[in-house]
């Protein structure tokens, strides 16, 4: 196991409100781990604390198999990309990798041309990074962690700030380095469509708990069909389901709208039910349930 963590637990201060609570989580080597949670769910926390960058107050962390530290035998089989970049504004591209590459041991100037033509920086290497794009920044933070060819990858929000094309060419970097290269990652993020297209597994956070792990593939296979309506009055609408057609596993959105996980074939006749007893049936879509779906499932229905 690359990481494992036991019990994990943080509160700041005096406060008796805990940030993360009773965290076990466990990442396997070559795998990409999405670690999924709303903003504000600790999953920053807890990344800081995997890293050693703030100490727990509960539990501990293992990395490669052993307790972990501080030392650069561990730092320098880490690449990590923290939520917040920071940047030296008056420095180019070139001397933020050069300089980076000082500071880790690691200096060779073919890998710093290598790694800035991995990601699109090559034609920006004299740029100041004052004057880069926020993509443009995020490849550096990219860069700056992959300089070392490390082992481990651990990315909080890489995608935050980011436009469509270039959370593309992220998903092919994570999917490259994991599959080609064999990198373990930890990708916590709050974009659970993006993280399903790639996760091998997934750890759902929550008000600074654990709610579930699981093996993405088998999630999927569970993952039932819904039904999305909307509706003209949604607590008859409710009543019929349960009462005339015995439903009971459905989320309300308001403020006209459901979803019922059944099978595509129920479609038709939750439509005669509703139109029937007077309900004006707005919209109606049949689709296979999604990470999405199981996420709010799981949390209660709370809006992200």
């Amino acid at each position: 196991m690359i990481i494992r963590t036991n019990g994990l637990g943080k509160r700041y201060g005096t406060r008796a409100e805990w940030a993360v609570q009773e965290v076990g989580l466990s990442v396997r080597a070559g795998e990409i781990y999405g670690f999924l949670g709303q903003n504000g769910a600790g999953k920053t926390t807890t990344l800081r604390m995997i890293m050693g960058l703030i100490a727990p107050t509960e539990g501990n962390v293992e990395l490669f198999g052993r307790p972990a530290g501080r030392g650069r035998d561990f730092y320098a089989r880490i690449g990590y990309v923290p939520d917040v970049p920071g940047f030296y504004p008056q420095l180019t591209v070139e001397e933020h990798l050069r300089m980076h590459g000082k500071l880790i041991g690691y200096a060779g100037k073919d890998r710093t041309e290598e790694t800035l033509r991995r990601l699109s920086l090559w034609e920006m290497r004299a740029t100041k990074a004052g004057r880069l794009s926020h993509g443009a920044r995020q490849r550096l933070s990219l860069a700056k962690a992959l300089l070392h060819t490390p082992e481990l990858f651990i990315l909080d929000e890489p995608t935050n700030g980011v436009d469509p094309v270039g959370i593309e060419q992220l998903r092919q970097l994570l999917l490259d380095l994991a599959k080609q290269h064999g990198v373990t990652i930890l990708l916590s993020s709050h974009l659970l469509g993006e993280v399903q297209q790639i996760a091998d597994r997934v750890g759902i956070l929550h008000r600074g708990r654990l709610l579930a792990e699981s093996g993405l593939a088998a999630l999927e296979q569970q993952l039932k069909s819904c039904i999305d309506l909307r509706v003209s009055d949604v607590r008859k609408a409710v009543v019929l389901l349960e009462q005339r057609l015995g439903l009971n596993d459905y989320e309300v959105r308001e403020p006209d709208g459901l979803i019922v996980h059944v099978p595509a074939d129920k479609a038709a006749g939750i439509a005669r039910t509703l139109i029937g007893h007077g309900i004006d049936l707005h919209e109606m879509n049949v689709r296979q349930g999604t990470l999405e779906d199981y996420y709010l499932r799981l949390i209660g229905g709370e809006a992200q």
